[in-house]
């Protein structure tokens, strides 16, 4: 699978802006009971200059099925030329709560210098007849004061795999 982002600040007269592309490779081991995959997210800054670049490459194993899963992953996030000492572990699930809804989580978690960083998230999906949108709260964990970030994505899938 393949996506792309971008955060339009170019609308704010001329401010750099960021964008990615996430490709992601998946194998199977069991069908619709563990897979595996690698994948990044690759991006830059289009006005940030040299060294703007940044992501994270990763692997992740998935267990369960389409409607209700767990998956597991490390990473390693990079940020000009330089990748990070520390890996970055996710856990994250899914689980149907209707014929076209789910539930659904993704967390992050880092070590630095002893102390624990983490991001969870609690979020939905909605499946319609060839798109899906998720849509949801990123919590910053240990980040002082409370405060979350929301998002929204949307899902076209390419050729004739509808969206189940």
């Amino acid at each position: 699978s393949i996506g792309a982002g971008t955060i339009p600040l170019f609308l704010f007269a001329g401010t750099p802006t960021p964008v990615w592309i996430t490709p992601k490779f998946s194998v199977p081991v069991s069908p619709d009971r563990v897979n595996i995959g690698i994948g990044g997210l690759f991006g830059g800054v289009i006005g940030g200059g040299e060294g703007s670049g940044f992501g994270i490459a990763y692997g992740v194993s998935t267990f369960g099925s389409r409607d209700k899963n767990l998956t597991l992953g490390v990473g390693y996030a990079f940020a000009g030329n330089e990748f990070s000492d520390v890996p970055l572990i996710t856990v994250g699930g899914t689980t149907r709560i209707g014929k076209r809804a789910f539930l659904l989580t993704e967390n992050y978690f880092a070590s630095s210098e002893g102390e624990l960083a983490a991001v969870i998230s609690i979020g939905g999906r909605t499946l319609a007849k060839s798109v899906s949108f998720d849509y949801g709260l990123f919590l910053p964990v240990n980040a002082g004061d409370f405060y979350a970030l929301p998002w929204l994505s949307i899902t076209v899938p390419f050729g004739r795999t509808p969206i189940r």
